[in-house]
């Protein structure tokens, strides 16, 4: 079972406390047998407890002077004189708080101190400078926690920031991509009114529901493959009233593929274009294909027809094309591919290949 935030915090305290108590104990035993006298690991030990209590009650003062006097900014240099200062009256506050509680409660006494070296100037050296290095330790641990946490704050808002840049980019591409959509179906409307009244009507009939379904979304990035493919029907509806029997179209949508999600309104571009150079542009009958396979972890589509090709070396992407490079990019970096090439047995195919995912939580 994996630890907790606070268990790991707690263990981290723990294991701080133990770590001093053996600094402590490991310089009083070796400070005080330098002297013609000698004392045990257990009795360093225990002349150190007080102190280390005393110490410890204090840190909140310690902390609460640091967050005041932060070491940083256009005071810095009077600041650390002041802390210098502060570290001493620090040093010598914590040596009198332990001369009373001795007097009081006479603890050097009963775990058996050195008694020449409770009064003299040497206790008085040895405490003053672990007072002062209890307290620059203290101040730097703070300052550190506190840059640290100014660190993690200011990613935090870079990857808000990211997401929020990459969400308003994505929402622009989509808003770039209806016009041209509509654009292009208006055309083919004005143009059928001179020569097909009814189907120009029709049109207009199917262009609604597609508006209907486009309005009805929530403007989710990303939508499940199923209604994707319903977005993408009613827009061929519209582009079967305008080609007739010159268009068909095949679906070919495996059933374990339709929980996937994929980019909303990523395939309708490609659709549009496979219609634009795959059947408009010749007089003969043409195919347009959808097909969707999960395979493992990726999710493959593939927009195909059997139309002329790609005739030259580099083809102009056009707007539909180009944008649904960058929006891929920026959705999934180089977690995705998109390729485009003719096909074999003649026409072009646009085959993209997307991590499989069914939530959006899943977004790496």
């Amino acid at each position: 079972m994996p630890m907790t935030s606070s268990t790991r915090r707690w263990l981290l305290q723990l294991a701080v406390a133990a770590l001093v108590t053996v600094v402590f104990t490991s310089q009083v035993y070796v400070w005080v047998n330098l002297w013609p006298m000698t004392v045990s690991w257990w009795s360093a030990l225990l002349w150190s407890i007080p102190q280390l209590l005393i110490w410890g009650l204090s840190i909140p003062l310690v902390l609460k002077l640091a967050r005041r006097l932060p070491l940083e900014g256009l005071r810095r240099p009077g600041r650390f004189v002041l802390h210098l200062a502060l570290s001493v009256a620090y040093a010598f506050g914590v040596l009198v708080v332990l001369d009373l509680s001795d007097a009081i409660l006479r603890w050097s006494y009963l775990i058996g101190a050195p008694g020449s070296l409770v009064a003299d100037l040497d206790k008085t050296i040895i405490y003053l400078h672990m007072g002062m290095a209890v307290y620059w330790v203290v101040l730097a641990a703070d300052h550190a926690r506190h840059y640290y946490g100014e660190v993690r704050a200011r990613e935090l808002q870079a990857t808000r920031l990211e997401g929020q840049l990459a969400r308003a980019e994505l929402n622009a591409l989509r808003m770039q991509l209806q016009p041209h959509f509509l654009f292009n179906t208006m055309n083919a409307i004005t143009v059928l009114m001179r020569s097909d009244p009814a189907q120009a009507e029709h049109m207009v009939h199917r262009l609604s529901d597609f508006l209907r379904v486009t309005l009805d979304g929530d403007g989710s990035q990303e939508v499940p493959l199923e209604e994707e493919l319903a977005y993408l029907r009613s827009y061929l509806a519209i582009e079967e009233a305008r080609f007739g029997d010159r268009l068909t179209v095949h679906f070919d949508v495996a059933d374990d593929a339709t929980a996937g999600l994929v980019p909303g309104l990523i395939l309708q571009p490609l659709v549009e274009n496979a219609v634009r150079y795959g059947i408009a542009a010749r007089a003969a009958p043409g195919t347009v294909g959808i097909r969707v396979r999960r395979e493992g972890p990726h999710l493959d589509l593939m927009v195909w027809d059997d139309g002329p090709g790609i005739t030259s070396e580099a083809p102009d992407e056009g707007v539909g094309l180009s944008n649904t490079r960058q929006r891929l990019t920026t959705l999934y970096g180089a977690g995705h591919t998109l390729t485009v090439a003719n096909r074999p047995e003649g026409g072009l195919a646009v085959a993209m290949r997307l991590p499989w995912r069914t939530t959006t939580s899943e977004t790496p």
